[in-house]
């Protein structure tokens, strides 16, 4: 197992605050006993422009290309945030390559820039290292990549990109949110019909209605798509204290999701997974080296009691299977038969 790391060296207040997050749970990590189970590899040199490429189009990795080298603002984008992003770039590529050497799972802190559209930048995202490492597997011949992403916030830019796809199987569970194409009644489009699976669940959801959702649409994938690459963009921004997530999720609730995943899915595949969002600057590191520990089946390390949210009891289940019921015509979801599991709340 890998952890991929990179050095960030920038005075803009705003990044500053996101790669010392990256920083501290680098730390939190060196000194949690986890360490035996993964080689650290740091993502220098960076890359050049030439792999933004792959899924951005000419004109405009041409204008990011003229920012590095200039040093100055143009279409509105900062150097700093070129700078920045592409750090995160180059981290996710390391983890790439290093998962398909090694067929094992490569771990990026960091990366996860899942908003980046091809002629463009979208929110914070300037541009899009998730679909770029995925162009890369395709270079290397992969042909059915599980894309899983459980970030608090929609993938837009990756589903944008592979629109019409049908190498990846692009799983999104997400926050409810206006955007017309994060919902679940968009499933893809010519070659990639079928490919895309969207869960909006609604704001302060909570661990227990989060978790069953989470069984439940990992079990449909399992019975339904054989990987021969996994990437999972894993944010930490759904946590409940986030000031950018809103699904009021515990630390316990990120540790079993994560559980979950690595569970189903490590195998004998390349497995690479990115940071994301995570902008709570206690929690989000103490999440991210949980993270770790899940992946490399060990305790949680920063546990904390179950956040219920406000979709508990009855209404959970009645909210939960409604759902089910809309999605049944392409995907097999169970329902949730024992509404005494929420009795207690």
């Amino acid at each position: 197992m890998f952890l991929v790391y990179g050095k960030y060296l920038l005075n803009e207040e705003f990044f500053v605050n996101l790669y010392l997050r990256y920083g501290v749970a680098l730390d939190l990590f060196l000194n949690s006993g986890l360490v035996s189970f993964y080689e650290i590899i740091e993502s220098q040199p960076l890359i050049g422009f030439a792999d933004y490429r792959r899924v951005h189009s000419t004109q405009y990795v041409d204008v990011l290309e003229k920012i590095h080298k200039t040093k100055t603002s143009l279409c509105g984008i900062p150097p700093e945030a070129v700078e920045f992003e592409r750090v995160g770039v180059s981290g996710t590529l390391v983890a790439t390559r290093v998962a398909i050497e090694s067929k094992g799972f490569a771990y990026h802190i960091g990366g996860g820039y899942h908003h980046g559209m091809p002629d463009g930048p979208y929110s914070i995202d300037y541009c899009n290292d998730i679909a770029i490492a995925l162009a890369l597997l395709f270079e290397n011949g992969f042909k059915r990549i599980l894309y899983i992403d459980l970030d608090a916030h929609h993938p837009n830019g990756v589903q944008e990109i592979f629109r019409d796809e049908n190498r990846i199987l692009q799983v999104s569970i997400h926050c409810r949110t206006a955007n017309v194409l994060g919902h679940h009644t968009y499933i893809g489009e010519k070659n990639s019909l079928g490919r895309i699976i969207n869960i909006q669940i609604p704001r302060q959801t909570g661990d227990r209605v989060y978790m069953e959702i989470l069984r439940a649409v990992m079990g449909s994938v399992v019975e339904s798509y054989e990987p021969d690459a996994i990437f999972y963009q894993a944010g930490v921004d759904s946590y409940k204290g986030d000031s950018v997530g809103q699904l009021s999720l515990s630390l316990r609730c990120l540790y079993e999701r994560d559980r979950l995943i690595a569970l189903t899915f490590l195998g004998n595949v390349p497995f690479v997974a990115v940071l994301g969002g995570g902008y709570h600057p206690v929690k989000a590191p103490q999440a991210i080296v949980n993270t770790l520990a899940a992946f490399a089946g060990q305790d949680i390390i920063f546990d904390e009691q179950e956040s219920k949210g406000f979709l508990s009891g009855g209404r959970g289940v009645r909210w939960y299977n409604s759902l089910c019921a809309l999605l049944e015509p392409y995907m097999h979801l169970h329902r949730i038969e024992r509404e005494e599991f929420y009795a207690q709340d």
